[in-house]
């Protein structure tokens, strides 16, 4: 069958016929500039190992897109028994090669051009076809020249005014079905009728998925590439359907886009990015999907196996490094993209699994588990609640924590806690650290007055019984407003103290025996205290006043302390 009329048969006006087989072909492509990634196709299945597309427009007009590539070029037979002649290709029955039906080139009438002209040369001959709207042809020798390839240029008239849009609907063509080619293609744009420099840009890029993190593996011929939806927010956008935040699959033969969807082809790969690249798929007739044979399933097959498999352990370790990356002073941003990734299928972690940064090492590990967290915090401060501590700013709070062995997270983002709480199915809540303990730092002896030890002792034993094993004066950086603070014992030697603050109260009747009580030195109370003249005076003044923060003052006591007091001033 040939749909194209040669220069010896009667030249009918050269006007694109509407109705006729090869009309009827044209009108199958729905974008009218895949003429693009069908020429390009045409240049690999011909051994090219570059290929350029110029999209040009001359001063007088005339905007013309040129496809050149270096493959074995096409002797003057190739061009009359298989380019000029509907469904009829060299390639059925080659399996490396990506058309098969012989109707890829006529795409080039989309455009509706005012003609086309194939260049094409090999063995030291050359030839030139040209081919005109109404599909009629003419071929002639062309001078002989070195080496071999193909050059398809597709013109028609064009104004500046039409020009960006025409050569930006070319370049999206290209990015959209030949960006993982595997050979080179640049695209050049030049336009004669303005003094602009041409503009040059690489269309192949890697086959890669958009994610935070992927995994790639190879069957024999196949290569699969996956990873999470999740956690992808922040990436730059690829300008495809690869961007939106449902589910997508490629599928790519040679690197030529054969068929892209969002639809979540299997229920296992509705929250992943997956692309397959195999020379045993192929597209279909009407090119716009790929066929959905032996190949296409078992890729889905593969795809769902290495979701389940590589891609969650490549996630854990991944998780495992940002972790440690935060915990050290980088960016927490990949950290918690990926710790949102962790959370969703097929991944889903679980809690045992992941680390989270810690604010400062504890024992030397940089990360640790939500369950490590909460059973040191119970074992360090016998804190029972579904809780974890977390900052977002280091301090000498969180510090003093890690010295007696509190984990807090260090909430480098502000998904950490929405991870947490993920992963843990919101059994665990993250409490801000400064919200949950006060740093109690006991005055240095250098800074002590000459009459507060006496006051301390007078105060111990005005509150004899009460379960206050010692007093002293002290600071508490986060406890403006506090006049005090209770050390439950038993407690360190150290002179910087850490309590949850709902076991710092002043209320003398829930004071656990053994304490520490810390007075802070620069509250009202206190300071006036320090200035009196007599310290057993200022101490028994200031139990009666901690005791009436509380139902521990009684007759029986308020009667001791005044007898106490009298004595000291007989």
């Amino acid at each position: 069958m040939a749909p194209y009329r040669s220069r010896e048969e009667p030249k009918a006006p050269r006007l694109a016929p509407r109705t006729g087989l090869l009309a009827d072909m044209v009108r199958q492509f729905a974008d009218v500039h895949a003429f693009a990634r069908e020429l390009v196709q045409n240049g690999i299945d011909a051994g090219a190992t570059s290929i350029q597309t110029l999209v040009d427009r001359s001063a007088d007009g005339v905007a013309s897109v040129r496809v050149t590539d270096d493959g074995c070029g096409m002797t003057l037979d190739v061009i009359e028994n298989a380019l000029l002649v509907l469904f009829r290709s060299t390639k059925d029955e080659d399996p490396t090669k990506i058309g098969k039906y012989g109707v890829g080139f006529m795409s080039v009438f989309a455009l509706e051009p005012s003609e086309v002209t194939v260049d094409t040369w090999r063995d030291g001959y050359a030839h030139r076809v040209r081919l005109f709207p109404d599909h009629s042809y003419e071929i002639e020798s062309a001078a002989p020249r070195d080496g071999h390839g193909t050059s398809v240029t597709i013109s028609k008239t064009l104004s500046a005014e039409d020009f960006p849009a025409f050569w930006q609907k070319v370049a999206a063509s290209l990015h959209r079905w030949c960006r993982h080619a595997e050979v080179p293609i640049e695209l050049v744009v030049s336009d004669g009728a303005t003094d602009e420099p041409p503009k040059h840009a690489r269309v192949d890029t890697p086959l890669e998925v958009r994610a935070i993190v992927s995994v790639r593996q190879k069957w024999h011929d196949m290569e699969i590439v996956a990873g999470p939806i999740a956690g992808s927010g922040g990436l730059p956008d690829a300008g495809t359907g690869e961007d939106s935040p449902s589910a997508f699959a490629g599928f790519y033969n040679r690197g030529l886009t054969l068929y892209e969807t969002t639809e979540a082809l299997l229920p296992e790969l509705g929250q992943v990015r997956v692309k397959v690249q195999s020379p045993r798929l192929c597209h279909t007739l009407s090119r716009d999907d790929v066929r959905r044979d032996r190949a296409f399933h078992m890729a889905l097959a593969r795809a769902k196996d290495l979701c389940a498999t590589s891609l969650r352990d490549a996630t854990l370790r991944a998780l495992l490094a940002a972790a440690e990356a935060a915990a050290g002073g980088e960016d927490g941003a990949r950290f918690v993209a990926l710790l949102e990734a962790a959370t969703v299928e097929p991944i889903s972690l679980v809690a045992s699994d992941i680390k989270i940064p810690l604010a400062h090492p504890i024992h030397g590990d940089a990360v640790m588990s939500v369950p490590d967290m909460r059973a040191a915090l119970e074992a360090s401060l016998g804190v029972r609640n579904a809780i974890v501590y977390g900052t977002a700013v280091r301090s000498e709070l969180t510090e003093a924590l890690a010295a007696c062995g509190v984990p807090v997270a260090w909430l480098c983002g502000k998904g950490v806690v929405d991870g947490i709480e993920r992963v843990t199915s919101a059994r665990v809540m993250v409490a801000a650290v400064a919200d949950e303990c006060l740093l109690v730092r006991e005055l240095a002896v250098a800074d002590r007055l000459a009459g507060d030890d006496a006051l301390c002792a007078g105060l111990g034993a005005a509150l004899s019984g009460s379960g206050v094993e010692r007093v002293a004066l002290g600071e508490m950086p986060e406890g403006k407003g506090r006049v005090g603070a209770i050390v439950p014992g038993p407690f360190t030697s150290s002179a910087v103290h850490v309590v949850p603050i709902a076991a710092a109260h002043l209320d003398v009747a829930k004071w656990p025996g053994g304490s520490l009580l810390v007075l802070r030195a620069d509250s009202d109370p206190v300071s006036s205290a320090r200035r009196a003249t007599s310290p057993v005076i200022a101490a028994h003044l200031l139990a009666r006043y901690l005791l009436l923060l509380g139902p521990g003052l009684s007759s029986g006591r308020s009667e001791a302390l005044a007898v106490r007091a009298l004595e000291e001033i007989r």
